[in-house]
């Protein structure tokens, strides 16, 4: 328990050093000291040790890319919370989110919740649609996850009608009122009706199109 020590800091703080100089356990090393500067409060500290991960993380998994989009992640959401926590800049935040997106890889759908409420705060609609469609690609077998998505989906939808066009915003939002309508009082024929608002109003997006037919499609009517 870093909190509330039974030995002295410096035998932590030695023991952690030789950690860090194995490199077998470098990364071990520098996620403990992440968490043990984290619970202690000692904000100069973390952010180091946030960015020591973020510059070496690569040679910890040389060998996969995933592991390495997994790892990069981890740091990157330390410092998404860091950063927000000592209110800097949005523009800054937004920035290191952006171009990490294509690489940002999490195992918690709420941790992807969490980028996206500040996104949504920001307006900046277009990295929202791309952080909200890798929420999809994971499990979310949790009925909490299910009323997030469902809440995302009535946002999602409000931004949509008021003109603003995006391809991954439309295909989150049709993609959960055809997995979760019922959450929303969306039945088939009101998903299908919403495919066909959007054509019209989007005539150039795929999605709408896409939803659209495959309900028709399992209907058997084939118009």
């Amino acid at each position: 328990d870093f909190q509330n020590l039974v030995i002295p800091e410096e035998d932590v703080l030695r023991y952690l050093d030789d950690l860090k100089n194995d490199p077998a356990y470098e990364a071990l090393a520098t996620d403990l000291y992440i968490h043990y500067y984290d619970v202690n409060e000692r904000h100069e500290e973390l952010l180091q040790w946030i960015d020591y991960g973020l510059d070496n993380y690569k040679k910890w998994a040389p060998d996969s890319r995933d592991l390495q989009d997994a790892e990069m992640s981890k740091y990157l959401f330390h410092k998404f919370r860091y950063l927000k926590y000592h209110n800097a800049p949005a523009a800054d935040i937004l920035h290191l989110i952006s171009r990490n997106m294509h690489n940002i890889l999490l195992f918690n759908e709420f941790q992807y919740f969490e980028l996206a409420d500040f996104i949504y705060e920001n307006s900046d609609y277009h990295l929202l649609g791309k952080i909200l469609c890798k929420v999809t690609e994971l499990e979310n077998t949790d009925e909490e996850v299910h009323n997030e998505l469902a809440l995302w989906e009535r946002r999602i939808d409000k931004i949509l009608r008021n003109g603003f066009e995006d391809e991954k915003l439309m295909y989150f939002v049709l993609l959960i009122q055809k997995n979760y309508g019922e959450l929303n009082d969306i039945s088939e024929a009101d998903h299908l009706e919403n495919c066909q608002f959007y054509i019209a109003e989007y005539p150039n997006s795929k999605w709408p199109f896409h939803f659209a037919g495959t309900i028709k499609f399992n209907e058997q009517r084939y118009e």
